[in-house]
């Protein structure tokens, strides 16, 4: 079977190519499956596959490299185009499940998760898991992202919301997050791109800035107490201003049950959803 397989990508003509990427990214989810498995095979056919996986892992890297600089030298609309294009080609995927796109966005960002004992976070928080790819696209598709808008992501983590957001298009945006390592993580994965307008704070949310921001974006990055109290301190900015709220998961029915928010989109755990205020 493994020597079938391989033969099969020595002799496809496409899979080395920009075009070929989903298709290698399934390939080596199968030889990564193969080489980890107890069955016993043939030294040959071990050493084929490593290579095979070499080879596909230089090619990804190559494509990876070139929309890096893509992105520095601020080519929006081209990243943005590509981005969609990939998303396009991949099966629909249920609910909050990661999918092909997010081994994309993985392999643009290069985040390094921190190589350290975290704080233990605080009872009423929620253990850090990035949004999935395909739904920071629609949370940007669906907003209607510009470069006049400021979006604060409550529960950053190491910045995926405000990387893309700002990335795909221009907006300035600030993740704010409680754990000072993935900050530093974000921080410099926007030095390496030249992403200027996202920013990133080492801060409680119940502490954060609001009257900067235009958009506020939430994937139930706490729950209780302290979710009350930042739909509180939000309430109160909305009767100064009007002001969007996006959120995603469990935290989406709680927002929508508040009184001084308006829905202007489906109700929908697993999707994101978006409120009006003020």
């Amino acid at each position: 079977m493994l020597d079938d397989f391989l033969a099969e990508l020595e002799i496809d003509s496409n899979l080395f190519g920009r075009e070929g990427l989903l298709k290698r990214i399934e390939a080596l989810d199968r030889l990564d499956f193969f080489l980890g498995s107890a069955e016993p095979r043939s030294g040959v056919g071990v050493r084929r596959a490593v290579t095979m996986r070499a080879r596909l892992d230089a090619a990804n890297a190559a494509v990876y490299d070139a929309v890096r600089e893509e992105i520095r030298q601020g080519s929006v609309a081209d990243v943005r185009q590509w981005l969609r294009s990939q998303r396009e080609t991949e099966l629909p995927r249920p609910g909050l499940s990661y999918d092909s796109l997010d081994e994309i966005v993985s392999g643009l960002l290069r985040l390094h998760v921190p190589e350290m004992e975290l704080p233990e976070l605080a009872e009423e928080m929620v253990f850090y898991q990035p949004t999935p790819a395909r739904h920071i696209l629609d949370l940007i598709e669906h907003l209607g992202l510009q470069e006049t808008d400021r979006l604060i992501d409550f529960g950053a983590g190491m910045g995926h919301v405000s990387l893309l957001a700002s990335m795909l298009s221009g907006c300035q945006s600030v993740g704010v997050e409680v754990q000072a390592a993935y900050v530093a993580a974000a921080r410099r994965c926007a030095a390496d791109l030249g992403l200027e307008r996202a920013r990133f704070v080492a801060q409680d949310a119940r502490d954060a800035d609001l009257d900067w921001g235009t958009i506020f974006y939430l994937y139930t990055p706490f729950r209780g107490s302290m979710l009350a109290e930042v739909l509180r301190r939000l309430e109160e900015e909305s009767r100064r201003r009007p002001m969007r709220i996006a959120s995603l998961g469990p935290c989406t029915s709680e927002i929508a049950a508040q009184r001084w928010v308006r829905s202007v989109s489906t109700l929908e755990e697993g999707r994101v959803s978006l409120f009006e205020a003020g």
